[in-house]
């Protein structure tokens, strides 16, 4: 599946979330490379093969799953193979809010009895 990936540089960090049901921490991540629809970073915290994440860096969100872990020294490279991809989200969250403002019903509207 072709996702449009705009590729992260080499040793770009990244703040990466684990989506599973248990509550983990947002952990710190760096780049190693992007590849296609693949992003190989590097953490100090092993996440197992499977599970989904979300990678975000400035303006751009990634989705996807763990599809190989690997030990190197002290730390793990994750390769995450990305599912969705959106780019350019504080412009989304302005056209968001006007959509939602253009939907809130006037004040004078709100008092019309029931």
């Amino acid at each position: 599946m072709r996702t449009g990936v705009k590729p992260f540089p080499p040793d770009t960090p990244v703040a990466l979330t684990v989506l599973d049901a248990d509550t983990r921490p947002l952990l710190q991540a760096r780049v190693v490379e992007t590849t296609g629809d693949t992003v190989l970073v590097r953490t100090p915290d092993r996440i197992p093969a499977g599970a989904p994440v979300r990678l975000e860096r400035n303006d751009t969100l990634l989705l996807g799953e763990i599809r190989a872990v690997e030990r190197d020294g002290d730390e793990w490279v994750l390769a995450v193979q990305i599912v969705h991809s959106l780019s350019s989200l504080a412009e989304l969250e302005r056209f968001n809010r006007a959509l939602l403002g253009e939907r809130t019903p006037r004040a004078s509207l709100r008092t019309t009895p029931e």
